[in-house]
């Protein structure tokens, strides 16, 4: 190897350790989530790379199969699937209070008890609780959807990332 490439590996790996310095710090490795945070860092710093330095003429196009990898992981990461289906439903039903009681025989752990504003009778609470389980699972479904997509488009495009 040439001393000029040495020294600009040199160069590219310092860079590289500021660059990626807060990612690798606040990563941790007992979930997912950190996976993600990495993957998402990457895939911004691949499509700054190609769309602003990319020597190919498909450079914008592969900076925007990134750019929409990005954005899924991104969705994923900021997990508002919940958040967005329980909107009409607090509209309707109010919003929620979670109510906890100890349990008589351990006082370390509680019951949990959700309670809205306008389900007062048993058929309204019960309704209401059916409702909201759906929307549990919807939100569950709208995740496994985006990282399905997620995937599959990775895998689909990545092999032609280079440049």
């Amino acid at each position: 190897m040439k001393i000029k490439d040495q020294f600009r590996n040199c160069k590219n790996g310092i860079k590289n350790l500021i660059t990626w310095f807060t990612v690798i710090w606040k990563d941790r490795d007992w979930d997912q989530q950190f996976f993600y945070e990495i993957v998402y860092f990457k895939l911004k710093q691949m499509e700054k790379f190609h769309r602003n330095y990319g020597n190919t003429v498909n450079r914008e196009k592969y900076a925007d199969e990134i750019k929409l990898a990005a954005l899924l992981l991104k969705r994923v990461i900021d997990d508002n699937y919940l958040e967005n289906v329980m909107e009409p439903h607090e509209k309707k039903w109010g919003e929620s209070d979670f109510v906890f009681t100890p349990l008589p025989d351990n006082k370390n752990l509680s019951s949990l008890s959700i309670k809205v504003e306008k389900a007062n009778t048993p058929e309204e609470i019960k309704k209401e609780h059916k409702e909201r389980m759906t929307l549990y699972q919807h939100s569950d479904h709208l995740k496994k959807q985006d990282l399905d997509m997620f995937f599959k488009h990775v895998r689909k495009y990545v092999e032609g990332w280079w440049d």
